[in-house]
Parts: C-alpha cells; sequence; structure tokens
C-alpha cells in the first residue's frame, strides 16, 4: 500500500524557510514516507501518536492513519526548535487548549 504524504501549513513553511541544501536532503524522507511510514530509523514520541525521522540536525515530525493510508507531517525543523514546540502544543491540549491552538486547521 502506498501512503499519501500531507505537510500541515506550519511544516511546509518551516520547510520552505531552511538553507535550500537543507530542504534538498530532507526531500527524498517524504518520498520513503509513502513507500513505509515506520522506517527503521523513525521513533515513537512518548505520549503522543506521533512518530520522529532525524536528519543530521533535523527532525520530521508526523503521525501515520493507517485507515486512510495517510502520513501527515506536522512539524520540520531543528532539533532544538522542534521538541520544545511540541512540549507546547502537548501542554496547551492537555490543559483544554487544544481547540484554541487547532482552530484554523478545523475549517
Amino acid at each position: 500500500m502506498e501512503f499519501r504524504v500531507e505537510l500541515e501549513t506550519k511544516a511546509k513553511t518551516e520547510l520552505l524557510a531552511l538553507p535550500r541544501d537543507v530542504a534538498r536532503e530532507l526531500l527524498p524522507i517524504f518520498e520513503d514516507l509513502r513507500a513505509e511510514p515506520r522506517p527503521s530509523g523513525a521513533r515513537k514520541l512518548a505520549g503522543t501518536d506521533g512518530f520522529r525521522i532525524r536528519r543530521g540536525l533535523y527532525r520530521i515530525l508526523y503521525s501515520v492513519d493507517d485507515a486512510s493510508g495517510s502520513v501527515r507531517v506536522f512539524k520540520v525543523s531543528r532539533r532544538r526548535e522542534v521538541y520544545s514546540s511540541v512540549r507546547e502544543q502537548l501542554n496547551r491540549i492537555r490543559t483544554g487548549g487544544a481547540q484554541a491552538a487547532s482552530g484554523q486547521a478545523s475549517s
């Protein structure tokens, strides 16, 4: 089964903001996710349904929906920025701020 890879708006923006050579190095990962959404280098994110792939100093965070055959990339950034941002998102979700934080994506 081939999966459909979808980049959230924020992930697209982050990818486009990367230096061109870094973005070129990361692009094959998205193609690889189509065939294998859980490659051997991917790690499960603690406390979430997400995964991460590491490439040098950069991380790609994503979730897999087997039922719909899709991979949703929600973060592409340097390591130090990725995890602090994810912690903030998880804290908002735990405190009930998820609706406000994801209000744009529900249209």
